[in-house]
């Protein structure tokens, strides 16, 4: 991956990771202590599995997570290095 852009996530305040074949195989510092590297996409989808196996890739998906307990909205958008994930705590 771009060390380029390796350096601006990590200037995210936000949990951003990078999914490639359906395994996080990146992610910034403020999503360390919610996963790691080489966990299954499965293991955080809230069940909107199907939907994300639906997005052709184009635009930006919406969904819900689940990390570390704590539920997340995350935006989707397809890179070259894989499916960036940007997530914000769910607000009530």
């Amino acid at each position: 991956m771009d060390e380029r852009f390796k350096q601006v996530l990590e200037l995210f305040a936000q949990p951003a990771f990078l999914v490639e074949n359906g395994v996080v195989c990146w992610h910034n510092s403020a999503a360390h202590a919610l996963l790691a590297d080489g966990t299954p996409l499965e293991a955080f989808l809230e069940g909107d599995g199907a939907l994300f196996a639906l997005w052709d890739r184009s635009g930006v998906l919406r969904l819900p997570l689940l990390l570390s307990g704590e539920e997340y909205d995350a935006a989707v958008r397809s890179t070259q290095y894989g499916d960036l994930f940007v997530a914000a705590r769910r607000t009530a």
